[in-house]
């Protein structure tokens, strides 16, 4: 019986988290995020945060995935 390699097996990458989101609009000379900021995350539902990853999921293939992928993959392995 040969063990054959699996290649479709998924590895997760990044996640999204509301923390995520203050980060990024977070004011590093003040060290403050701005109110309305705030507010939007209050409101937002686990929905609106699964959609947001979905997006972010999409941009993150169409602008850089491919060529990060091969550039990290020569990097580690192929040296």
């Amino acid at each position: 019986m040969s063990t054959r390699p699996t290649y479709g097996q998924a590895f997760e990458i990044t996640s999204v988290c509301k923390d995520d989101i203050l980060q990024a609009f977070r004011d590093q000379k003040i060290d403050l995020v701005p109110n309305d900021v705030f507010v939007a995350i209050a409101t937002l539902s686990t929905e609106d945060m699964e959609r947001l990853a979905e997006k972010m999921a999409n941009d993150y293939i169409e602008q850089m995935f491919w060529v990060s992928l091969k550039i990290i993959f020569e990097d580690m392995f192929m040296e």
